[in-house]
């Protein structure tokens, strides 16, 4: 049960939110009911502090406005998001959503010094999914503080992995959603980057949401100056571990049984339909806002394609460069998950993603190598 608490993303998810969520999707089942109680229990010992920061800071947190130059990472799940966040997240110039603020949204104002240290000291040593240490205050996807405050995230679809496609198709995709609840969706996330903005001192965010790829539209509409990084990798790689991703991170959330077979149909139809997506709308994009990167190089040369990021952007690298080399020390020794592509794999990759690797300039995997 300890390490059930330790591996979920709903530890701190305050009660108000709970019940939000279990009315909009009622399906938990009966034998899932222990693990349920044992989350919301945690989560109720935290919605006294919610309802003390709403009342005491939430004036003062609404009238707060982000800096409208964000920088945005664009990219899949599993194509090396996490790796360049951290890296740009190096540069103090810049503000973001850490893991702290993602996992208790509702209450890190008031709380953020005790809440750091119960937090370091409950943390696994490694992110099952690739194998990185986590920190409270290392960065993370709003969308992890968004499914924290809000019924509105596709998140969810970690509880009730039945439910991946309609919430996929309502919350990343942005279909079928009524203008009530895409006003709800926004300003939820505007209070995530509302707080962000505070607690760095009002320094533009650098942000990284694998779902905003799908996103563009929301957001040039929220910033219409923002900057976008977007990276690429070999989709083939990107889709083992995509599917690795979710053995190692749904059992620790889900409330219903569900089939494996057919949760894989589903997110190779999430992979492609947001890929699509990306590929129709990236150029509503300005030229000088947007650089394309990709994974092998971001490892292989990782301060040539950092500098070429800050240069692409006017932005001065030279202070920072020394942090960027201190970071890649301390990470020279990780291991990167060694995960082998199935002869199906190949096989659906080539038939249902050709089209990515045609757009990215990869070759089509031939055989089991890649």
């Amino acid at each position: 049960m300890k390490n059930l608490v330790l591996k979920n993303g709903y530890t701190f998810n305050t009660f108000a939110n709970w019940k939000r969520v279990l009315c909009t999707y009622p399906y938990v089942q009966p034998k899932y009911i222990p693990k349920l109680m044992l989350l919301a229990g945690t989560g109720t010992l935290a919605s006294p502090f919610q309802w003390y920061e709403r009342r005491r800071y939430g004036e003062m947190l609404q009238e707060i406005q982000p800096h409208d130059e964000p920088i945005f990472i664009m990219g899949f799940w599993r194509t090396g998001t996490t790796h360049l966040h951290n890296l740009l997240t190096q540069d103090s110039n810049y503000g973001y959503v850490s893991t702290l603020h993602s996992f208790t949204p509702g209450f890190i104002v008031s709380n953020g010094k005790v809440l750091r240290r119960f937090m370091q000291s409950i943390l696994p040593k490694i992110r099952p999914m690739d194998n990185v240490a986590p920190s409270p205050d290392a960065p993370q996807e709003e969308d992890i503080a968004l499914m924290n405050i809000s019924p509105h995230a596709y998140y969810h679809y970690l509880l009730f992995p039945k439910e991946i496609r309609p919430l996929f198709e309502k919350y990343v995709l942005m279909h079928d959603i009524s203008s009530s609840e895409l006003e709800e969706w926004r300003e939820d996330y505007l209070y995530i980057l509302r707080t962000a903005t505070y607690l760095s001192g009002g320094k533009p965010l650098v942000l990284k949401n694998p779902s905003h790829i799908a996103h563009l539209p929301q957001i040039l509409g929220l910033f219409p100056k923002a900057r976008f990084i977007e990276i690429r990798r070999d989709p083939l790689s990107v889709w083992i571990s995509f599917l690795h991703l979710h053995k190692s991170t749904i059992p620790t959330h889900n409330l219903q049984d569900f089939s494996w077979e057919i949760f894989e149909k589903d997110a190779l139809y999430i992979f492609e339909e947001t890929m699509k997506k990306w590929l129709k709308e990236r150029n509503f994009i300005p030229k000088e806002n947007n650089v394309t990167v990709y994974y092998e190089d971001l490892i292989s040369s990782p301060l040539k394609t950092l500098h070429h990021i800050y240069e692409s952007f006017g932005l001065s690298s030279e202070d920072i460069a020394s942090r960027w080399e201190v970071y890649l020390k301390s990470i020279k020794g990780y291991q990167r998950n060694q995960l082998v592509p199935k002869p199906e794999d190949i096989q659906t990759i080539r038939e249902r993603l050709g089209f990515l690797y045609e757009a990215w300039g990869y070759s089509l995997p031939v055989g089991s190598q890649f």
